[in-house]
Formats: structure tokens, sequence, C-alpha cells
């Protein structure tokens, strides 16, 4: 009688197993299709803001040039700032860039503006009333950063986009500046590194009528980090990129890519930060900021493969926003980027094999220009 209570029970509860789970299969289903609705929804979202940033064909290369610095503003003024490897000490040329993204270099070999033969690793910001800031390296002994002073100066560019007049040249108490970043408040912002893994910010108003600078405090913002660059816009948003070792220490590997958000106060000279966010394993990241809240971040594999890429994204608010996460545009080191709403200018150390006069030329730099759109 067990048995057969038993059998009866297993006949009723089988069906009834098979009714539950498909309920259940339906209900997930349609679970998957909302999702997936609501991912469609969002792509044609996305697609409608979307910005990506396209290259012209034409690009620029100079030969025995290194570290190159680039900057734009919204007049489409270009400025780009180099180390001679041969000669030694830094040059600039500026230019213009026309709608469709393409640059006029007016001065094509170049103009010194630092003779000292140790000055290397420039980096420069424009904005629209043609102010600049330049700053610079000088390596005292040894080929890593290790013993270091940093120079910083305040220049303005002729009308006519031939020429920079820059005003003297200060010491900055820093061992290594990635990136400097410019707004039309005429406020800066930089990052860097003092001491290995040890992150700092430091934010200044220009005055551009003394070709100096008022700086704030120094702020250490990360104790985990090197290889920073940062960028801000006019409406005081601020973006930041860096990069960390594997926990093993070694160098020649990816490590990971992270950025930070964050608000600039122009008047305590101070920003806010929001918790650093993992991106993606890579290396050497650089970024620019637009107005509209739009990004755009160059970075490389690793510290040995020279493939380099772009990612595109937006702030939205305490987060990034990322359209595009990949598209390679070249081989080389040292990816810098600057930008406006339409047009943007990236230079880098060219490490693709070029052979002249049956010798190798292991020293150039690739500048290359595009659209927004």
């Amino acid at each position: 009688m067990k048995t057969k209570c038993f059998t009866n029970a297993r006949r009723i509860a089988f069906p009834l197993f098979i009714l539950a789970f498909f309920i259940s299969f339906v209900s997930c289903k349609k679970e998957l299709d909302a999702t997936k609705s609501d991912n469609n929804n969002q792509e044609k979202s996305v697609s409608s803001a979307f910005k990506d940033i396209h290259f012209n064909p034409n690009f620029s290369k100079n030969l025995y040039k290194e570290t190159p610095g680039v900057a734009i503003n919204k007049n489409n003024d270009v400025i780009q700032v180099y180390h001679d490897a041969v000669s030694g000490g830094l040059f600039y040329n500026a230019g213009t860039m026309n709608d469709n993204g393409q640059i006029s270099w007016n001065n094509k070999d170049g103009i010194k503006y630092e003779s000292k033969w140790n000055a290397g690793g420039p980096t420069v910001a424009i904005n629209d009333n043609k102010v600049i800031v330049e700053m610079n390296y000088l390596n005292l002994n040894d080929a890593h950063h290790s013993n270091t002073a940093m120079n910083y100066r305040i220049g303005h560019l002729s009308e006519d986009n031939k020429t920079i007049n820059f005003g003297q040249c200060y010491q900055f108490d820093a061992s290594f500046i990635s990136k400097v970043a410019l707004n039309n408040d005429n406020t800066v912002v930089v990052t860097y590194q003092n001491s290995p893994d040890k992150l700092w910010y430091r934010v200044g108003v220009v005055d551009p009528n003394s070709n100096s600078i008022s700086w704030g405090t120094a702020y250490q913002y990360s104790d985990n980090g090197n290889i920073s660059s940062v960028a801000i816009n006019n409406n005081n948003q601020v973006v930041e990129a860096h990069w960390k070792h594997n926990p093993n220490g070694k160098w020649n590997i990816s490590g990971t890519l992270w950025t930070t958000i964050g608000t600039l106060n122009p008047d305590t000279k101070t920003i806010n930060w929001n918790e650093s966010t993992f991106l993606k394993d890579g290396y050497g990241p650089d970024v620019t900021l637009l107005d509209n809240g739009y990004l755009i971040l160059l970075h490389k594999n690793d510290d040995i493969v020279t493939d380099l890429w772009s990612m595109v994204g937006e702030i939205r608010g305490d987060k990034i926003f990322w359209f595009r996460q990949k598209n390679k545009f070249g081989i080389g080191m040292r990816p810098r980027i600057s930008a406006n709403d339409k047009n943007f200018i990236i230079g880098y150390d060219d490490t693709e094999i070029e052979v002249i006069n049956d010798s190798p030329v292991i020293y150039k730099i690739k500048i290359r220009s595009g659209q927004i759109y």
C-alpha cells in the first residue's frame, strides 16, 4: 500500500515539476527579453549621442625628435613641443587646424625655446585666449627620472599663430610631471609624483600679465599609482588617469589603468575627487576632456608591446560611460592628446622601424589629427 501511494505521488509530482519548470522558463525568458529591450533602447540612446574620433589619413613625422607634447584650443590653434634627440634642447611648432582636422604648421624645423641639453618630457596646454603653459623636466643624472627638477613657463601665442612669446622659467617642486591642463579662467592643474607610487596634484591660477602662476597647496590623492595624466574643462570638471604596476613590482608588464573624476574649486585651489575606478589592463595613459563632458583616453597595451589604442567616453554623474573601448591607431610610445569639441591632435614617439641611408632611425615622432563626431 505504501509502495502504491508513493508511486501515485511520484506520478503526480513529476507533471507538477514539469509545469513549474515551464512557468519558470517563461518568466526568465520574459525577463531576458525585457533586458534585451532595455539594452537595445540604451544602445539607441547611446548611438544618438555617440562620439568617436576619426583620423585623417595624412600625418606629419619628425625625425630625430622625441617625447612630443600637443595642445589645441577652440580656435583650432595647435602647438607641438618636443625634445631634439641630436642637438638637445626643446623646440616648439605652432600652426592652425582646419575644419577637416588637417594641420598647417608654420615652422617646419621648429623653434628652440630651451637650450639645456638635459631638458626633456615637455607638456603643453593652451586656452582660447592664446595663453600657454609649458612644463618640462631637467634630468640631473640618470635615465629613470629618479633625480629630476621640474620647470614651467607661461607663453602667449602670436595672432598669426607663428611664434610663442615665453616668459621667465620657474622651478616647480616635483620630480616628474606627465601632463598640464589649463582652462579659459586661466586655472591650471598638474598631477605628478614625488616618489614611487605616490601621486599628487596642485592647482594654480595663471597671471598672464606677469607670466607667473599663483600655486595652491600640493595634495596627495593616491598612494598607489604612476604615470598620471589630468584634464579639465571650462565647467570645472576634472578627469585623471593613471597606471598601477602589478603587485610583483615588475615594470615590463601591463599593469592596470585607473580613472578618477573630480570637481575643481578654483577659489580654494582644490579638487574634490571621487573614488578611483579600475578601467582595464594597460600602460601609459593620457586623457583629454571636452566642455560637453566627453573624454578621449589613449594608452598602450603594456610596457613592451607598442600598440596604441584610443577610448571614447562621457562623464555621467560620478561615473564614466565608455562608448568605444578599443580602437588601434598606431605603433609607438608615450601618446599625448588634446582636443576641442570638433577636432583633436595626437603626438607620440613612433617606434615603427625606418631605415635612412642604411641606418635605422631610432628617434622620431608622429603627429596625427582628425575630427570628433
